[in-house]
């Protein structure tokens, strides 16, 4: 999978890396200090799979970025030192997957990102599967139309 980290913490998003690299979930393909530095065009090019965002952030925080990210179509973390409720709502309302309160522990993230990995893998293996069948059903539907 490909990763990349949003979070105005040097430290957390090198944690972040690690706990990716180490558990041999993927790859960390970009970071960023605030929400401004990045946007769908980019998280694309990359051929970002999983966004990981903080939510308090300089410039612009992790809810006002996932909003301009609507059109981006990988799965998507926050991660904040804050846990109320109505952000938390927003965030789902956003459509994140998680929603991870700091201090980021290593287990806990190490679970989620494993969870989503497979999610994302079960989802293109029945996308492939459900394109097979299309295909086979066309094809068989073009055979019929030529025996007439």
């Amino acid at each position: 999978m490909r990763f990349y980290i949003v979070d105005d913490d040097k430290t957390t998003r090198w944690i972040l890396a690690e706990i990716i690299e180490e558990g041999g979930l993927g790859e960390v393909v970009g970071e960023a200090e605030n929400g401004a530095q990045i946007d769908s065009n980019l998280l694309r090019m990359k051929r970002v799979d999983i966004l990981l965002i903080d939510q308090m952030m300089p410039e612009r925080d992790g809810l006002e970025t996932i909003r301009q990210l609507q059109d981006f179509q990988g799965k998507i973390v926050m991660i904040s030192q804050f846990s109320s409720e109505e952000i938390k709502e927003e965030a789902y309302a956003l459509k994140i997957e998680y929603y991870i309160t700091k201090p980021i522990v290593r287990n806990e993230v190490n679970r989620i990102l494993t969870n989503i990995c497979e999610m994302i893998r079960k989802e293109a293996l029945i996308h492939s599967i459900t394109q097979g069948v299309l295909g086979y059903q066309s094809g068989r539907l073009m055979e019929g139309q030529k025996g007439k």
